[in-house]
């Protein structure tokens, strides 16, 4: 999944529901960040809550490509 711009709460919810509906069945999503120009705090906080929810449907999440200064603690 390719996401570009700031990753905010708008960019964020989509991003979650998206994947929401797409993790009914075990699978591993890739989230490219390398087009981000900013993830601020409520964005990050969506990529901890994608992660969890994830997690309780056995899925796996990587986040691949995102600029240094941009990479989610």
């Amino acid at each position: 999944i390719y996401i570009a711009g700031s990753l905010s709460a708008e960019l964020g919810s989509e991003l979650y529901l998206k994947i929401k509906e797409m993790s009914q069945v075990p699978t591993v999503f890739c989230v490219d960040g390398s087009e981000l120009d900013d993830l601020d705090e409520v964005g990050a906080e969506f990529l901890k809550k994608i992660a969890t929810k994830l997690n309780e449907r056995s899925c796996l999440l990587a986040l691949a490509a995102f600029p240094k200064h941009l990479e989610p603690s």
